[in-house]
Parts: structure tokens; sequence; C-alpha cells
């Protein structure tokens, strides 16, 4: 039983160790964090339910049978100024299966009407370049265009560890939502 004590202290500080590692979202032993090539980028969308909010969650049930739950503060951000329990939204799930976007079926409803089609992601747009700065704490990066501009964009959540290690002059390819924001990233 001695042993027990000293072989739980090695497996937390090991934890504690590889934890971080882990997060920057790349190959602990191939080369450390890396961005998929966007020819990688597999998106998809769903529509769900809102069936309650909690606690600052809203959890909506999915036409494909699942719960998925995000922050009510993440619906404000995104242009939703309120939600309540049978809303219908629209979200998009990036290839790690997590929400990088979210639209009220209404807006999508007016988005087709005025445009005559759905715009691809609403209006997302991928912006291409070398990564000057990223603040993981802050949610900040920089790009550095091709034509030489430098633009600053937040960063949202599940872009974090998609964007962690990965080293100034990189070449990345971001793709902004309609709030300015980044809700993806890939090698580009």
């Amino acid at each position: 039983m001695k042993w027990l004590k000293p072989i739980s202290i090695c497996l937390f500080l090991l934890a504690i160790v590889l934890a971080p590692l882990s997060a920057q979202g790349g190959d602990l032993f191939n080369g450390g964090p890396h961005l998929k090539p966007e020819s990688q980028a597999i998106h998809r969308t769903i529509i769900g339910e809102v069936q309650k909010i909690n606690r600052g969650l809203v959890y909506v049930k999915t036409q494909e049978g699942t719960t998925r739950s995000f922050p009510i503060e993440e619906a404000k951000k995104e242009g939703i100024p309120w939600i309540q329990k049978g809303d219908l939204l629209t979200l998009e799930i990036d290839e790690g299966n997590l929400i990088i976007d979210i639209h009220k079926q209404e807006a999508v409803a007016k988005t087709i009407e005025s445009a005559g089609r759905m715009a691809a992601g609403h209006q997302h747009q991928i912006l291409r370049g070398a990564l000057d700065s990223f603040d993981p704490l802050g949610k900040k990066v920089s790009l550095r265009l091709d034509r030489g501009e430098t633009r600053a964009f937040e960063v949202k959540v599940p872009v974090l560890t998609k964007l962690n290690g990965v080293q100034p002059g990189t070449r990345v390819a971001l793709e902004v939502d309609e709030e300015g924001r980044v809700m993806d990233a890939h090698r580009g």
C-alpha cells in the first residue's frame, strides 16, 4: 500500500504536464500543434428546437435527436438578443463536432428571402494570410493579409485550441462570421 501514493502522485503530475500539450490541438508525438488543411474543413448545419434555458445555458434538441448546449452569452454575441423555449435555431458544427455558429430560424428565412438564396454560411468570409499574433487569454488574433494589411479579430472559443501553439508567420485561413468573429481556422 505504500507504493500507491507515489504512483498516484506520478500519474497526477503526468496528467498536469500532458493536459496543456494536448489542448493545443496537435499530435503530441509528431510535431506538436497543427492546423488541419482547409481542404479537410467539413462543416455541417443542423436545426434544433430550444428545449430549456437553465443557469445561463441554452439546451437545443437537434433534428439528429441529440441535445446540444451553449452559453446564452454566446447567442447574444451572435446577434441574437433573446431566445426562448420553442425557438428554432440553425447550428453550424465544425469537423471537431463543436458549435461554431448559431442563427435563429427567422433570421435564416429573412436571409433566404432577401438574397433569393441562402448565402453560404450567411455572410461568412475566408481570409488567408500569415498569422501575425494570437492572444488566447484575450481571445484575439491578427492576420497579415497577402496585400500587406493587418486585421485583428475576436476569436470564438472553439477556435482557441486550433490556434494555440501556431507560430507567427504560419499561413492560415480564418473563417470570419457576420459579426466579425473568427469561427474556424485552418492551414492555408
